[in-house]
């Protein structure tokens, strides 16, 4: 499976790979990367990783549209995910 531009995602909640390259963070180099998530809305998103009501209000997931809410965490403004690919095939049951 080949990575794709983002813009073509799917936005219906299918759990796909996202990735990004190498970026900088903060003024700081961050390592390139891939996570499993999904397109979310902000509402989703605060029912999935909830709100504590502190100051910070979870800004990592509600830099912009689209919303990708990665399962780790990490995606925000300075480094969006910019490739998607689909989950590859789960192995068979064992025998």
């Amino acid at each position: 499976m080949a990575w794709q531009d983002i813009s073509t995602a799917p936005k219906d909640g299918t759990t796909i790979l996202l990735g990004a390259p190498a970026q900088t963070f903060q003024g700081k180099p961050t390592e390139p990367r891939s996570t499993i998530g999904h397109w979310t809305t902000e509402e989703e998103c605060r029912e999935v990783i909830g709100d504590c009501g502190g100051e910070c209000r979870c800004p990592e997931y509600r830099y912009h549209e689209p919303y990708w809410l990665s399962w780790d965490g990490g995606f925000t403004e300075q480094n969006p995910p910019t490739a998607w690919q689909p989950l590859p095939t789960p192995p068979e049951a064992a025998q």
